[in-house]
């Protein structure tokens, strides 16, 4: 009798432990394997990707190393007119060849002029020069790189990532960070406030306590302790269309200021791309119905100006001085008011 209470406690425990990893195992999802064969497909891949670009031409795209280097440069007006040389101080250097964001009325001609026909209106692989990254996000007067290797399988497993030297993040950024940033109006009530990473914007993001994930889906499935690898065609669909919202609340209730996703799948109709999002939790403000690019009280402090690297300690040396009669996020306290129009249909 003694003999079989013991058997009987010890399957108890195997049992028991046996659950617990199960558990740890689903609440760790967003950073193993993920293998969902029933997702959507994207578009086939097209055969015009030229490699190299003139992005990897280091006459156009330097690196500059000091002050004195800086002024015999063709990229000196382009520095002051979106960081003000004057914030630089001695954090050099200034890696050009790492900016994915640029303003084209600011470019050197000789740059403008060598890039002109490389310029696409949808990426296909690192290193080009696109228009717009997407219908409700236009900034005047701008050009996207694109930053991953080319447009690969939809979806991402930890084994077939797309390996690319350049992507500086591929782990994500540390918690505190500041991380260049770009943003055009508008979002939804109760669904954060939302960037696209822009290493050479001129405005810097504050990321607080944050948590990275791949895609919105891994985030939910993360939130709410669901197998990723188990989800349907029309599982994923229903979670995708709510993630934004549910990511947002769940993340808020756990403490985090933002939510990383570092490979966020968009597509048109040609070619599916990647991107990398930021979604801040700070912010509460319904901006759809203002159609306001400006932050509100909450975010305010943690956007600022001026010559950074992310590698420092610190915060940038100027606070954001938003102007609201804009589409997009800006700062008047540089000459980057870039003026697009509001567009009163959203998105």
């Amino acid at each position: 009798m003694i003999l079989r209470i013991i058997l009987l406690l010890v399957l108890i425990a195997i049992v028991s432990v046996t659950l617990f990893i199960t558990f740890q195992n689903k609440k760790s999802t967003h950073s193993e394997k993920y293998s969902a064969t029933s997702t959507p497909s994207p578009p086939p891949l097209k055969t015009d990707c030229v490699y190299p670009s003139q992005y990897t031409n280091r006459e156009l795209f330097p690196i500059i190393s000091s002050l004195e280097e800086l002024k015999n440069n063709m990229w000196y007006d382009y520095i002051d007119a979106v960081y003000g040389i004057e914030t630089i101080g001695d954090n050099y250097p200034i890696e050009i060849n790492r900016f994915v964001f640029l303003y084209t009325k600011y470019l050197p001609d000789k740059v403008m002029q060598s890039i002109k026909d490389e310029i696409k209106e949808e990426p296909c692989i690192y290193g080009d020069f696109y228009s717009s990254l997407n219908q409700c996000f236009e900034y005047c007067d701008s050009l996207h790189v694109y930053i991953y290797p080319v447009t690969v399988p939809f979806y991402i497993t930890s084994s077939n990532r797309p390996q690319n030297p350049y992507f500086q993040h591929a782990q994500g950024f540390a918690s505190h960070s500041w991380v260049e940033v770009i943003h055009c109006c508008c979002d939804l009530f109760q669904n954060g406030y939302w960037f696209y990473v822009g290493t050479g914007s001129g405005i810097w993001y504050n990321v607080g306590k944050t948590i990275v994930f791949e895609d919105h889906v891994q985030a939910y499935c993360y939130f709410y302790n669901i197998d990723f690898t188990t989800l349907s065609q029309d599982e994923y669909n229903t979670i995708e269309n709510k993630a934004d919202k549910e990511n947002y609340l769940r993340a808020r209730q756990d403490g985090y200021d933002s939510i990383q996703y570092l490979y966020r799948l968009e597509w048109s109709d040609t070619r599916s791309i990647y991107k990398t999002e930021i979604q801040d939790l700070r912010h509460e403000r319904d901006n759809l119905k203002t159609f306001d690019p400006c932050p509100d009280d909450f975010l305010s402090p943690f956007l600022r100006t001026g010559w950074w690297k992310t590698s420092l300690t610190g915060f940038p040396p100027k606070p954001l001085e938003c102007e609201s009669n804009n589409r997009c996020l800006n700062t008047i306290n540089r000459r980057l008011k870039n003026p697009c129009p509001k567009k009163k249909d959203f998105c």
